[in-house]
């Protein structure tokens, strides 16, 4: 795949124009036509800005070979994060950071993964205000096979201060853990209680 080719294929994966393109870069729209079509070549400083505005290497820009153009394979930030590294809205990658993420290591308003921490946690070990995995911890409520919290519903081991059951749980226990719920978790929280309360 030329330099060309590869360029085109990057604009109509950002919903660029030839012209927006241009306007960004500095130069005219004719001058993005002719990269496109492998007439003429961008200059240095325009291939280095090229490649961060479209999150790529040097190396795949330049290298006439048909790798596959992977922009989140190591590290990448952004609404949507996908890498090993990843820090977004929207996270995934071995460790992960955003309001919604999941990975290996994952922390974040909604997280899951091997180890999870935030406000509501998913995981193996899932660390939060609410948590449900294998080994639960949270501040409010845990669910799992090991849960501590507030409010402990476990498998094999449970330890609440408030309520704690181990094993099956009746409807009168769902009763209950709901109210609980409305009583301890603050105002703040309601949104993450209220999502919880769906799940019982």
């Amino acid at each position: 795949m030329t330099l060309g080719e590869k360029l085109s294929k990057l604009r109509k994966e950002n919903n660029y124009t030839q012209e927006q393109l241009a306007d960004v870069l500095g130069v005219s729209r004719q001058a993005i036509s002719k990269w496109e079509s492998n007439i003429t070549y961008p200059e240095t400083d325009k291939l280095i800005r090229i490649s961060e505005l479209f999150h790529c290497s040097l190396d795949y820009l330049l290298k006439e070979t048909e790798e596959i153009y992977n922009k989140n394979q190591y590290n990448e930030a952004g609404i949507l994060s996908l890498g090993l590294l990843s820090l977004g809205l929207l996270s995934f990658g071995l460790f992960a950071l955003g309001i919604l993420s999941a990975g290996s290591i994952s922390l974040g308003v909604f997280s899951a993964g091997s180890i999870s921490l935030g406000i509501i946690s998913l995981g193996a070990i899932a660390i939060g205000d609410f948590s449900v995995g294998a080994l639960a911890v949270g501040k409010y409520f845990a669910l799992g096979d090991n849960a501590r919290a507030m409010i402990a519903l476990g498998d094999s081991e449970a330890a609440g201060n408030v309520f704690q059951k181990i094993g099956v749980f009746s409807a009168q226990d769902i009763v209950a853990v709901k109210q609980l719920l409305d009583t301890i978790v603050p105002t703040y929280l309601s949104w993450a209680k209220e999502i919880i309360k769906l799940f019982l």
